[in-house]
């Protein structure tokens, strides 16, 4: 959260997000101060709202099978999902690149042809998420992840990358 100035210089005033990740930067703000600068001074510019009804029917189908979004926390992984049908499915954004902290979210963008920046390579040995339960014929969605720290104490906790606010930004190259 630190690094915002970073992220800043990065994007040149291009960057973008959708509704959802500007929602959570509002909500992740008070914990993380910085947030307040991100949202107040608007070099994000005015987020991306997706209101037709198929889209968000395959908005929350990227959220709940790719990323293991449930439908008692609608807002999980959301802006994830959002990022994604945004890139790949409006054309004004098209040729635009992801930013994101999240390893899993990248991976699931690079195989859905997005280019994805910003964030260290992921391991290659290490199997993304959602492509293990793929090729097993499941869906996180369909299958007891197990609470965060749970994974913690399996050792299969997340960690942070880079310095990159959480979450996503959007890039017109």
């Amino acid at each position: 959260m630190k690094r915002l100035d970073l992220l800043r210089e990065i994007l040149r005033g291009r960057g973008r997000w959708t509704e959802a990740i500007e929602y959570e930067a509002h909500r992740s703000a008070t914990f993380y101060p910085d947030l307040h600068t991100l949202i107040s001074d608007g070099w994000l510019g005015e987020a991306i709202e997706v209101s037709d009804p198929h889209a968000v029917f395959q908005i929350n189908r990227i959220r709940t099978a790719a990323f293991g979004g449930s439908h008692d926390q609608p807002t999980k992984h959301l802006g994830e999902a959002q990022t994604c049908y945004v890139i790949k499915f409006f054309p004004e954004f098209r040729d635009s690149y992801w930013i994101t902290d999240d390893r899993d979210a990248a991976e699931y963008a690079r195989a859905q042809g997005i280019t994805t920046k910003g964030h260290a390579q992921a391991d290659l040995r290490r199997r993304p998420r959602w492509r293990l339960h793929r090729r097993r014929g499941i869906t996180p969605a369909t299958r007891d992840a197990g609470t965060r720290p749970e994974r913690r104490r399996a050792g299969r906790s997340r960690r942070p990358l880079t310095g990159t606010p959480a979450g996503s930004g959007m890039v017109v190259p």
